[in-house]
C-alpha cells in the first residue's frame, strides 16, 4: 500500500519517524525515520536608481537580494533578460546615452534551486538638457546716455549666466513665458558686447556660446549754430564726444574749416577765421574711438 504524510507551509526542515504499523489484529514496531530538506526562496531586497538624470546620461539601476540569484528583467518593456548578482547579492544594469525615462521591471529570480516571481519597479526620470536661447539687442545703435537693452529667450524659468565685454558672471532669470532682457546702463565703451554663458532649468545645465553686441552713437549732434552773441547755439558744442577730427565742407564740397581735438571751436568761421555765409553745411566728424559720423549743419544768424 502507499500513504502520504503532508506538512503544509513548511518553513524549516522536516523529519518523519514511523513507530508501528497495524495490520488488523496485529501490529509490528517500526524504525524508518525520513526528511526533507526545506529551501528558502530567493528574493529581491531592494531595486533603486540613480533617478533624476539629465537627457544623454547615464541611467543605472541597482539590485540588492540573494547572492549569485540570476534576475529576470525588462527595460521599458524590451527584451527580456538576465542580470547574477555577484557574492554579496548585488548587481547594477547601466542604460546609456538615455534620452527619455527609463523603466526596469523585475519579473523573477532563481537561485539555482527555486524559482520565484518578483513585480519589483524602479524608474529613472531623464531631464531634458535646456534649448539654446536667442538673444539679440533691441537695436543695433544706441545712443549715447541711452541702456542698452537686449532681448533674450529661452525655456520658461530658466536661469541663465551671461557677461557685459568679458566682465564677471550676472545672472538672468527668464520670466514664465522664456523672456528676459539685459539691460545694460551708461556705457563706457563705444560698443557692447553680451556673452550668454550657460543655461539650467533647475536640474540640467548647458554650456552656451551665444554673444551679440550692439553699437553706441553719437545721436544728438546739434543740427545748426547761431553766432549772433545771444549766448544760444552761438557754438557747434561736440563738448564729451571725445572728437578727434572735424571738417566742414560747403555745399560745393569745398572744405572751409577743420579741427583736430575738436570741443567746441567753431563758430561759423572758416580755417581763415572769416565768418560763413549763412546756409547749410556738411560734416565729418571723426571719434577717438574711430567711428565716424557724417551730417549737416546750419548756419542761421
Amino acid at each position: 500500500g502507499v500513504g502520504t504524510i503532508t506538512v503544509p507551509n513548511a518553513t524549516a526542515n522536516v523529519s518523519v519517524a514511523l513507530s508501528l504499523v497495524n495490520i488488523g489484529l496485529c501490529s509490528s514496531p517500526l524504525t524508518l525515520t525520513g526528511s526533507v530538506t526545506t529551501l528558502t526562496f530567493p528574493s529581491v531586497t531592494s531595486l533603486t536608481s540613480n533617478s533624476p538624470i539629465c537627457s544623454n546620461l547615464t541611467a543605472t539601476f541597482t539590485i540588492n537580494g540573494t547572492p549569485n540569484a540570476t534576475v529576470t528583467y525588462t527595460i521599458n518593456g524590451g527584451t527580456t533578460t538576465t542580470i547574477v548578482l555577484n557574492a554579496t547579492g548585488t548587481g547594477t544594469i547601466s542604460v546609456a546615452n538615455a534620452t527619455a525615462n527609463q523603466t526596469m521591471q523585475l519579473s523573477n529570480i532563481f537561485d539555482g534551486t527555486c524559482n520565484r516571481a518578483i513585480t519589483n519597479a524602479a524608474t529613472v526620470v531623464v531631464n531634458p538638457i535646456p534649448n539654446t536661447p536667442t538673444l539679440s539687442p533691441q537695436s543695433d545703435t544706441f545712443c549715447i546716455g541711452e541702456n542698452l537693452v537686449f532681448n533674450v529667450t529661452g525655456g520658461a524659468n530658466e536661469v541663465i549666466l551671461y557677461t557685459v565685454n568679458s566682465g564677471t558672471n550676472q545672472t538672468l532669470n527668464l520670466n514664465s513665458s522664456g523672456t528676459g532682457i539685459i539691460s545694460v546702463s551708461n556705457p563706457t565703451t563705444q560698443t557692447v558686447d553680451i556673452n550668454l554663458v550657460s543655461i539650467t532649468n533647475g536640474l540640467c545645465s548647458k554650456i552656451l556660446t551665444v554673444s551679440s553686441d550692439a553699437e553706441i552713437i553719437r545721436c544728438d549732434i546739434p543740427k545748426g549754430v547761431s553766432p549772433n552773441g545771444d549766448g544760444l547755439n552761438d557754438t557747434w558744442d561736440l563738448s564729451g564726444f571725445n572728437v578727434k577730427n572735424v571738417s566742414i565742407f560747403n555745399r560745393y564740397g569745398t572744405k572751409v574749416y577743420s579741427k583736430s581735438n575738436y570741443t567746441n571751436e567753431w563758430h561759423g568761421q572758416s580755417d581763415n577765421s572769416n565768418q560763413l555765409s549763412d546756409g547749410t553745411y556738411y560734416y565729418v566728424v571723426e571719434f577717438n574711438d574711430s567711428v565716424v559720423k557724417t551730417g549737416w549743419v546750419y548756419i542761421n544768424r
